[in-house]
């Protein structure tokens, strides 16, 4: 029975995405990592929604790449350090 807990995993990763989308500080990329990290555990196959941000941040790396404003890509660059970092963290079985 691990629909429930896979659907609400789900949802608040979604609900968060969507809810900070527009800019994230670090702190918020850490907590999407948390939840992400959450979200795999409960069901390996949610994994699969890890391609909204992938797309997210690649389109924002196209822009910035496009508008040649290199230096705007910096702190995407650092938050989805921050967010790689908080999925491993929190995927990590103690």
């Amino acid at each position: 029975m691990v629909h429930a807990h896979s659907a609400f995993a789900v949802a608040l990763f979604i609900w968060y995405w969507e809810r900070t989308r527009d800019s994230r500080t670090l702190f918020q990329w850490i907590l999407l990592g948390l939840i992400a990290g959450l979200m795999v555990d409960v069901y390996f196959m949610n994994g699969v929604f890890l391609v909204l941000p992938l797309v997210e941040s690649l389109l924002a790396y196209w822009n910035s790449l496009k508008a040649k404003d290199y230096f705007a890509a910096g702190p995407l660059f650092a938050g989805n350090i921050c967010f790689l970092l908080a999925v491993i963290l929190a995927f990590i079985p103690l």
